[in-house]
C-alpha cells in the first residue's frame, strides 16, 4: 500500500518508536468531563467524548424504545443516565444543532444529559452532540482503534521530525513518532482514503482541523537502511457530516419558468436530466433566487422538501 509521507509542504518524518497498546479510559470516569482533554492548539477536534451509535430496534413506545445505543469507542467506559458505568448506554434521542441525520456506523461527539419526559413521568438519557462523523468506506474491519491525527506545526530540516501527532480517542495516549500508510482493500480504496484524509485534516495547513482515522500500528522495513518504522495502517477515515444544502432548480422553456426547491443536489440533477429547455442550479432557496416574473405558487404532491414555483413572463 502507498505510504503517506507528503501531504504537506514538508514531508512527515517516519521515526522509530515503541508500539504501545491502546488502553481504555478509567472505568469510573465520565468521558464528558474530559471532552476538552488533550485538545491541542493545532486541531479543532477534541480527543474525548466519541461514541459509535446504532438505532434501537426494539418495539415499544417511545421514549422507552426507538432511540439509540451509544458506545464509547476504543473500549472506553462511561456513566449512563441511570448512573451505571457501562460500555453501552441507551439514549432516547441525539440532539444536534444542525439538520444532520445520524445513521448506524456514524461516530458522534458529545455528552450525555438526563432529560425529564413528563408524559412518561420518567427521565431518560439524551446525547447532546456538536458534530457527527461518517466513514468513507463501508467495510467491516474490526481489528484496530480510532485515532485523532493532527499537524503539530513543527518543521525540521532533518528527520526524524515530530511534524505529526496521534492520539487514541477516548484515552490519554499520544504519539509523535508514527507515520501513515493506507491499508484499503485495493489501490482505488487507498486513493479514496488519502483524499478523505487530506480533506478532513486540511491540506497544506500547518494547523489542520484534525482527522479521525481507524487503523492498526505495524512495522515497515526501510529498504535502504534495513531499519523499521512504526506506522498507522489506516483502513478507514471519518469525514465531518454536513447538513444537506438547499438548491434551487430553475427550468426555462419558452416564456415559462418553473423552479423547485431541493435539499439534495443529486435529486435536483435527476429531475433536470429529464427536462427540455434550459436548466440552472442556484444555491439556496428559490424564494431568494429573484426570478423576475409574475409568480403563481403551486404545491408539489404534498411534499415538504420540494415545491414548485411557476410563473409566466409578462
Amino acid at each position: 500500500m502507498p505510504t503517506f509521507q507528503s501531504w504537506m509542504p514538508v514531508a512527515l518524518s517516519l521515526a522509530l518508536g515503541a508500539c504501545a497498546a491502546v488502553e481504555a479510559a478509567e472505568p469510573a470516569a465520565d468521558l464528558e468531563t474530559h471532552s476538552a482533554a488533550l485538545h491541542t492548539e493545532n486541531t479543532n477536534k477534541p480527543t474525548m467524548g466519541y461514541y459509535s451509535v446504532k438505532r434501537d430496534a426494539r418495539r415499544c413506545a417511545s421514549p422507552d424504545c426507538g432511540g439509540y445505543w451509544v458506545t464509547p469507542i476504543n473500549g472506553a467506559f462511561m456513566r449512563c443516565a441511570n448512573n451505571k458505568v457501562a460500555k453501552e448506554c441507551y439514549v432516547a434521542a441525539i440532539d444536534l444543532t444542525s439538520d444532520v441525520t445520524v445513521e448506524n456506523g456514524d461516530l458522534v461527539h458529545g455528552f450525555q444529559v438526563k432529560r425529564a419526559y413528563p408524559e412518561r413521568a420518567a427521565s431518560y438519557g439524551v446525547l447532546e452532540a456538536d458534530f457527527v462523523l461518517t466513514p468513507v468506506l463501508d467495510n467491516s474491519a474490526t481489528a484496530g482503534a480510532h485515532f485523532l491525527g493532527y499537524d503539530t506545526g513543527i518543521r525540521c530540516i532533518r528527520t526524524p521530525c515530530p511534524s505529526f501527532g496521534l492520539t487514541a480517542l477516548n484515552t490519554r495516549q499520544s504519539w509523535t513518532d508514527r507515520g501513515f500508510a493506507f491499508a484499503g482493500a485495493s489501490a482505488e480504496e487507498d486513493t479514496v482514503l488519502q483524499e478523505a484524509f487530506l480533506k478532513e485534516l486540511g491540506e497544506g495547513s500547518s494547523a489542520g482541523g484534525g482527522v479521525v482515522a481507524f487503523g492498526t500500528f505495524r512495522l515497515r522495513q526501510n529498504a535502504n537502511t534495513g531499519g523499521y518504522t512504526r506506522e498507522l495502517a489506516v483502513s478507514n477515515v471519518y469525514l465531518t457530516k454536513e447538513a444537506p444544502a438547499d438548491v434551487c432548480l430553475v427550468h426555462t422553456e419558452g416564456t415559462r419558468i418553473t423552479a423547485w426547491n431541493f435539499t439534495a443536489r443529486a435529486e435536483a440533477e435527476q429531475l433536470a436530466a429529464a427536462l427540455p429547455g434550459e436548466v440552472e442550479f442556484i444555491e439556496g432557496r428559490c424564494a431568494d433566487a429573484m426570478i423576475m416574473c409574475a409568480q403563481v405558487y403551486l404545491p408539489v404532491h404534498g411534499t415538504v422538501d420540494a415545491f414548485e414555483q411557476s410563473c409566466v413572463e409578462e
